[in-house]
């Protein structure tokens, strides 16, 4: 026997285009991101001072390290943060190791970006052959 579905109402389940944000303005977004239509959102006083207040209280974190942004957008937008942890946690397990990559065009552009987001000039990939 299959469930019926239920009909959620206008504009809810509404998908968002990719590369648009759920209010239309061009950012960051999953191609499944799903949001409720204008219509249904509540921007009353109470509920803007309610918002506020839990901005507040979880906490307006600030930061110029560019790992850490990086690190934040992933885990918000793109991967589980329990993934990202057991990368994090496998590389500081290891500091200063020596890393070998299979696949050298990914590993060239993962260096570059490294350097963009440090600021620096990409370093020369070091080659293990002799």
């Amino acid at each position: 026997m299959t469930p019926a579905k239920r009909d959620p109402g206008p504009g809810a389940g509404e998908q968002v285009p990719q590369g648009e944000s759920a209010a239309g303005a061009p950012g960051l977004s999953r191609p499944d991101a799903f949001h409720l239509a204008r219509g249904d959102m509540r921007l009353d006083e109470p509920t803007l001072a309610r918002d506020a207040a839990l901005g507040e209280r979880s906490g307006n974190v600030t930061s110029t390290d560019p790992l850490a942004c990086l690190l934040y957008v992933l885990a918000r937008d793109h991967v589980p943060v329990a993934l990202l942890e057991s990368v994090v946690d496998e590389l500081a397990a290891a500091p200063g190791a020596l890393h070998h990559y299979s696949n050298g065009y990914l590993a060239r552009w993962a260096l570059d970006a490294a350097a963009r987001v440090r600021g620096a000039e990409a370093p020369a990939p070091e080659d293990p052959r002799p």
